[in-house]
């Protein structure tokens, strides 16, 4: 894993939580028809929840931090004790109040750092996605900022890898509303689970920045723990284009090169060769390695198609 994707997953840690009146404010269209779960499709769901979902709070003031994690919530050590002070099951009102605290922006004018000021949010969003019947529409929040610039780089990094985590945790899960706590919800799991692919497949095809590798681990993890979860070439397709496009970071690249040469894609081989002659370090060093295991997937390849071709004649011979 490079270095910049250690940094972002650093402050994903274990914590504890706390409690809030702060209602989580829900954005209407009253040119959508009445709320019929049971009767639409995951599509129809999505684009709803979408619609209903704000991106963030109207304010960029560290007024839901102070009011969901209180006054010592203006430091990252204050921030994290309150957190670590939360029930291990959060209220309906907690689950909202900390959805509000990890929509919001970061500002310059905020006593705390940025990566200070993320590494809380990230707290706060593992502890809503590790809560055994989280809000499906969690995930609708995280897309959203995901593509929000009024969000910074590195939270809207770490929205993807949230979107991956809440994928996998909403694993299991049927379409029935009353298994969530949001009576509000319009979003169920299976669409959840959707969006989320959607989102992961959209970023792994952006150009420039930390994304598209970002996105490429996520949707690599989702197919590990389900293969039948999307068509793998999907994936492939999205590496290989990660490894054509000279725009792209050296995080992307790195990370596009690892994938590569772990599935063994000989499709890559041309890419990889170019690649080990980058004038960064790490993309060569990586290249090499994943140049290496193409070198045994390629062997593997040609010995069993030799023996394949070796077991045909020998039948042949007996016929």
């Amino acid at each position: 894993m490079c270095l910049s994707a250690g940094l972002y997953l650093y402050f994903s840690r274990d914590a504890s939580r706390q409690q809030s009146s702060v209602k989580r404010p829900v954005l209407s269209n009253p040119a959508l028809p009445p709320s019929n779960p049971s009767r639409r499709t995951p599509g129809e769901l999505k684009q709803r929840a979408l619609q209903r979902t704000p991106a963030a709070p109207a304010t960029n003031s560290m007024a839901p931090f102070i009011s969901t994690l209180g006054p010592g919530a203006t430091t990252y050590l204050g921030g994290m004790a309150a957190l670590r002070a939360l029930p291990p099951i959060l209220s309906t009102n907690q689950v909202a109040t900390l959805r509000t605290v990890i929509a919001t922006p970061y500002s310059r004018t905020f006593p705390l750092s940025p990566l200070e000021f993320n590494g809380v949010k990230n707290v706060a969003a593992d502890i809503l996605l590790r809560q055994p019947g989280f809000p499906a529409d969690l995930l609708a929040d995280l897309a959203l900022q995901s593509s929000d610039p009024a969000q910074d780089e590195v939270w809207r990094d770490y929205c993807l890898q949230m979107l991956t985590t809440g994928y996998l945790n909403l694993s299991g899960r049927g379409r029935s509303l009353r298994q969530l706590p949001d009576a509000d919800s319009d979003l169920d799991a299976p669409a959840a689970r959707e969006l989320a692919l959607d989102v992961l497949m959209s970023a792994a095809s952006a150009g420039g920045g930390t994304w598209p590798g970002t996105a490429l681990l996520g949707l690599n993890t989702i197919l590990a723990s389900n293969p039948a979860a999307f068509p793998r070439a999907e994936l492939d397709t999205r590496i290989l284009a990660v490894l054509a496009d000279p725009s792209a970071s050296e995080a992307a690249q790195i990370t596009a090169v690892r994938l590569a040469g772990t599935a063994g894609m000989l499709a890559a081989r041309s890419d990889l060769e170019r690649l080990a002659a980058s004038p960064s370090g790490l993309v060569r060093a990586v290249a090499v390695k994943s140049l290496s295991e193409l070198d045994k997937a390629a062997t593997s390849e040609a010995s069993a198609v030799s023996g394949r071709a070796t077991q045909s004649a020998q039948a042949n011979a007996v016929l």
